[in-house]
């Protein structure tokens, strides 16, 4: 159990050192998956930046931000490609509680504050994506149903 965790965590951090070298990642980009109207829809600025994780045995990852973090709204797409099913299978025994969403193979989704921020976990064949979607504080609307359109539309286009 430790060991997973600590694998877990390794490839959270692997994911998350951007590098130059494209060659080695994914060439998905997360930001051709949502709309900016879809974006939009929930209070978030439609301004974007992906990162691309380094390459591993384990994954190919992906990460698209719009809008800002610490309260001011925004939206994050994560996507891992598995370079094996092991990996699928270790992230869907280890992921966070919550109820299933009916998106894609698997998933696991929940939301907080009110509905105003809203966090979920699913699989397309091999792919590992994990959206979570906040509200601005100063504009606080209920997340849930738009990102669950969300998850649902980018499940359709992986």
């Amino acid at each position: 159990m430790n060991v997973r965790i600590a694998l877990a965590f390794a490839c959270l951090a692997a994911l998350f050192a951007a590098t130059a070298a494209r060659a080695h990642t994914m060439s998905l980009n997360p930001c051709t998956l949502l709309s900016a109207r879809q974006v939009a829809a929930v209070h978030v600025d439609t301004s974007y930046t992906v990162l691309r994780g380094k390459s591993n045995p384990l994954y190919a990852g992906v990460q698209a931000t719009w809008g800002k973090l610490a309260g001011k709204g925004s939206v994050i797409v994560s996507i891992d490609r598995a370079k094996s099913h092991s990996y699928v299978t270790m992230r869907e025994t280890d992921s966070a509680p919550g109820k299933s969403w009916g998106v894609g193979n698997w998933s696991r989704g929940t939301c907080t504050m009110g509905g105003t921020y809203c966090y979920a976990t699913f699989v397309v064949g091999e792919n590992i994506v994990v959206i979570q979607v906040a509200a601005p504080q100063a504009k606080p609307i209920s997340v849930t149903k738009p990102t669950l359109a969300m998850a649902k539309l980018i499940a359709k286009k992986l």
